[in-house]
């Protein structure tokens, strides 16, 4: 019973490991960093002609989390490094990572916890003991149920604008009308 636990947990682990290093391995001659591998790996399969933009819409991801922790990962990178830094060929950075997600919740990394080696990524308190005021923020990491409530709060406002269209779309047609 125990050992069926194992292979189970060992199983899921490879899953979550493995798709990043197909990607490499399906572009064969194309320089693909982990980041890249990471993004692709959510956007088909590893044998399908998939490649990495930045820029990409939300659709050619399989998840509408993917597409905005690759744009929050991008712009920070890009905010701490340069506006030449490319995120296609340059290793993951791992402490941008850590303070994106707020670090390890439940010892996983916010993206990319399967590229990335664990144990050479510091813990959050060693980040922010060596955080001074024009570091990047660490943030915590959004919770389903707040991402849930940023997307009512949206639906929210898009309905209080049509309501206000149609209102006062209404009320020039009654005015005409009378």
């Amino acid at each position: 019973m125990i050992f069926s636990f194992l292979l189970r947990l060992n199983y899921a682990r490879f899953l979550t490991i493995f798709p990043p290093f197909l990607q490499e391995a399906a572009h064969p001659g194309e320089e693909v960093s982990e980041f890249s591998a990471w993004a692709m790996s959510h956007m088909g399969r590893a044998s399908s002609s998939v490649s990495f933009d930045p820029a990409a819409p939300p659709e050619v991801y399989s998840d509408p989390n993917v597409y905005t922790k690759v744009q929050e990962y991008t712009s920070a990178l890009r905010e701490i490094h340069g506006e030449d830094y490319n995120v296609r060929t340059e290793p993951i950075d791992a402490e941008a990572i850590m303070r994106l997600g707020g670090g390890k919740k439940h010892g996983r990394l916010w993206i990319a916890d399967g590229a990335i080696d664990s144990s050479t990524v510091r813990n959050l308190d060693a980040i922010r003991a060596r955080s001074t005021s024009s570091s990047q923020a660490i943030r915590p990491r959004p919770t389903p149920a707040l991402q849930q409530v940023e997307a009512l709060q949206v639906m929210d406002i898009v309905c209080s604008f049509l309501h206000t269209k149609i209102t006062s779309r209404l009320l020039i047609y009654w005015s005409e009308i009378l």
